[in-house]
């Protein structure tokens, strides 16, 4: 078939896969060069995030040390500090804005509430973070050992668990790295971002509530539905762990995009373990290293999808990795229409991923 339409089953996402499009003579180069980052690391002290700089970034609020280190001095192996740049601010930052008599909660927007900021904007408040994936200079996360990049997942896994326990209550934690230009990066040292939100994003509202009203259906999580089945089918298996699937979405929005799910049911990243931290980093250097090979080392997106964090530990839904390789781009069809076209199907980039590794 030369143009197949795909729906995601549990997040309705609507994709073209279209291989054909891959053939399109491109005549028009970029604008701008993208970011160095294929060359071997250099030394360089204006970078804000390596060991020694440490008085160029803003304080730390979570690290992982050598013994008898201090905060903000060197001896970190991994460090969570605040965006110097960001989207949303503390709500400290607001204080002057709140009048008299009323609540903070006046003008921080909630799930409860967000029709209101279509009629008089909302203050942004939220917490921003940066997390530097190691002390040295590394374009590349997956150059990291497999134990950096566990303490790195583990570093993720505990400042998540600091917003759950926050006083203000936020209501999600997000995850996400952007790996060069195309991908939203603006500098080249490996590193990482989370943020704390006052609002779950309706985009995983609506999919954490289908997930909720097929579970009273069936007794059973659709994830997991997903993951039999795609066990049982093999063609977009990647690679399969005691702990983790890997597998090319059957409705891929991006070529070579990957999903990376938890075997058993586990809604909040929070709860992984030391052990699952390990055997995630092994999966996940093999993952990116494969990317490199069979897409050419390419910018990319990578997020990861947890539970609210006001929510229970609910049999009902599983948080995922994602990787989406920023290929192709998103151009008009994407904008005028939600949804996407894709040319590499994921069977065959599957296929490919296996090969890699193999």
């Amino acid at each position: 078939m030369k143009s197949e339409l795909r729906v995601d089953p549990i997040t309705n996402d609507v994709v073209l896969i279209s291989p054909v499009r891959s053939e399109r003579p491109v005549h028009l180069q970029a604008v701008s060069a993208p970011i160095s980052r294929h060359s071997k690391p250099s030394s360089d002290s204006t970078d804000p995030f390596l060991e020694g700089n440490e008085q160029l970034t803003e304080s730390e609020s979570l690290a992982i040390r050598m013994e008898g280190s201090l905060p903000n001095t060197p001896g970190w192996l991994v460090r969570c500090i605040s965006n110097r740049y960001p989207a949303v601010f503390p709500w400290q930052e607001f204080w002057n804005q709140i009048p008299q008599g009323e609540e903070l909660l006046s003008i921080v927007g909630s799930n409860s509430d967000l029709d209101r900021a279509r009629q008089a904007p909302l203050a942004g408040i939220g917490l921003h973070d940066v997390v530097v994936e190691c002390p040295h200079d590394e374009t590349h996360l997956s150059r990291l050992s497999i134990d950096q990049i566990g303490l790195v997942i583990s570093l993720w896994r505990d400042r998540l668990s600091a917003y759950m326990q926050d006083e203000h209550h936020w209501q999600y934690g997000l995850i996400f790295k952007n790996h060069g230009r195309l991908a939203g990066a603006s500098l080249p040292h490996s590193h990482s971002q989370m943020m704390a939100l006052p609002f779950v994003p309706p985009r995983l509202l609506h999919e954490f509530n289908a997930c909720r009203v097929a579970y009273k259906t069936c007794r059973d999580s659709l994830w997991s539905q997903l993951i039999e089945q795609e066990e049982l089918l093999k063609l977009r298996v990647v690679q399969k762990t005691s702990r983790f699937l890997a597998v090319t979405p059957y409705a891929s929005r991006f070529p070579f995009e990957l999903r990376v799910l938890p075997l058993k049911a586990q809604a909040h990243f929070s709860s992984i373990t030391d052990d699952d931290c390990e055997e995630l980093a092994t999966l996940l250097k093999g993952l990116l290293i494969a990317l490199e090979t069979v897409a050419h080392d390419p910018d990319y997106n990578l997020v990861i999808h947890t539970a609210p964090l006001r929510e229970q530990e609910p049999s009902d839904f599983h948080w995922r990795l994602e990787i989406l390789p920023r290929i192709g781009g998103i151009a008009g069809f994407e904008w005028g229409t939600g949804a996407f076209i894709n040319a590499v199907p994921p069977e065959i980039a599957a296929a490919q991923y296996r090969e890699a590794l193999s």
